[in-house]
């Protein structure tokens, strides 16, 4: 995709919705991890811990995504050897 692609699509109102709807979801997972911790369970503690950060993280990279920040997208390329829309 060339780059004008890439910001006019990142621009369109359902891709700005959609950033919207996932800065409102890494809020409520933000707020999850204060409920992350079982007092006596620290394998418990973790896993919740570990959901939570990986959650983030996917919603991140997707964020991004949305924002026509493709980088993640380079850098597979780059291990894989393809291109977008290969």
């Amino acid at each position: 995709m060339k780059k004008e692609e890439i910001q006019e699509w990142a621009q369109n109102p359902i891709t700005i919705e959609l950033k919207s709807y996932i800065v409102n979801e890494l809020k409520s997972l933000q707020a999850g991890q204060a409920d992350a911790y079982h007092p006596f369970e620290p394998q418990k503690t973790q896993e919740i811990l570990a959901n939570l950060n990986g959650a983030r993280d996917t919603w991140e990279i997707i964020g991004s995504l949305l924002s026509g920040e493709w980088d993640y997208f380079i850098e597979a390329e780059e291990e894989d050897g393809k291109s977008i829309g290969d």
